[in-house]
């Protein structure tokens, strides 16, 4: 999703097949939903998704703020145009199984009231396939919340109780009561208890740090320094410099310095005006990262060595974001704040 956090931010805006900008100022100036929204809108959705941006006008080939006086009128509007207001939009959403609609503000850089309108289908195909795969008739049996947390289990490898808030309308204690039975049920597994537990499918192991990059992963020396990462038991050195890791789908790049040249190089070029570049627009960084992550799980330091930025920015405003909206998956969920921490892109 676009992210806005400075001025320069709009003023560098451009409408693309991803992005339109309206004033929606109305007749008296105080804020309508313009008339060709549902159009813009029908586009989006039968392409690659994007961005209307209200409140915005242009000016000399550029972008500003224009303000919108009445916002509370033109979510009005919306919600009424959609379909008998707000509470039908959640509604069709969650009818059709797509991620819940975000309503929410930001006061930088300016006022912004946000309506996010993801269609990421909850109950993909591939995943209800592999889920009845497995679990058989028991699977059909299941009610649509637990169906729901077992397909996130699947798409996105583990699934935790603060996950299925996120992307759910479900009340936080029937989800307690869902998790409850799939566990009862050996539906799911865990390996502790308590807030924040993380579960996965039966017979779903991963691997940890200690067990990928050996016991002192924790001061990770090797990250450090020009020595070769050692060979465990649960990951092998490969030829092209990558681990082989037992339970990750993808090898595993913790230092380019061991790479085959030709890989080095071409994540080099992946990594393009980042390395470049102190700042890129929202989008661009998330696409490069995205990229870099297609074919490889990459360490924090790996990436941060590519994309030339410091560890805590790049995970709490690029990574950490990317994880929450399913577009990458860790390759250590059970740790996820360690400084080794792997990640891969989902698609």
């Amino acid at each position: 999703m676009l992210e806005i956090s400075t001025l320069d931010d709009i003023a560098a805006l451009h409408e693309n097949f991803e992005i339109e900008c309206k004033l929606a100022a109305g007749k008296d100036g105080n804020g309508e939903l313009p008339r060709d929204f549902w159009e813009t809108y029908s586009a989006f959705a039968n392409s690659d998704g994007g961005d209307i941006l209200l409140g915005i006008k242009e000016k000399r080939g550029g972008f500003q703020v224009g303000g919108i006086n009445n916002v509370a009128k033109v979510l009005d509007d919306l919600g009424e145009q959609a379909g008998s207001g707000i509470p039908k939009i959640y509604h069709g959403w969650n009818s059709q199984h797509w991620r819940t609609p975000l309503l929410y503000e930001k006061e930088q850089p300016s006022e912004q009231t946000r309506l996010e309108l993801r269609m990421l289908d909850l109950l993909p195909e591939g995943a209800i396939e592999q889920l009845q795969a497995i679990f058989g008739a028991r699977f059909d049996g299941l009610e649509q919340l637990e169906r729901l947390i077992l397909a996130t289990a699947v798409t996105e490898q583990v699934v935790t109780h603060q996950r299925m808030v996120e992307i759910t309308t479900e009340h936080a204690h029937d989800l307690t009561l869902a998790f409850q039975s799939l566990s009862k049920n050996s539906l799911l597994v865990t390996s502790d208890r308590g807030r924040g537990t993380v579960y996965c499918l039966p017979g779903q192991a991963f691997p940890t740090p200690d067990q990928t990059f050996g016991e002192s992963s924790v001061i990770a020396p090797h990250a450090m320094s020009g020595a070769q990462t050692p060979s465990s038991g649960h990951s092998q050195q490969m030829p092209d410099g990558c681990l082989s890791v037992e339970g990750l789908s993808k090898p595993l790049i913790d230092k380019v310095e061991l790479l085959e040249f030709l890989l080095h190089v071409g994540l080099r070029l992946d990594a393009g005006d980042a390395m470049e570049k102190k700042r890129l627009p929202r989008e661009r960084m998330e696409a490069i990262i995205l990229n870099l992550c297609r074919d490889y799980y990459l360490t924090l330091p790996v990436l941060c060595s590519l994309l030339q930025r410091r560890p805590d920015p790049l995970r709490k405003q690029y990574l950490k974001p990317l994880v929450e909206q399913g577009a990458l998956v860790l390759a250590f969920p059970t740790t996820p704040t360690h400084p080794l921490q792997a990640y891969t892109a989902t698609q």
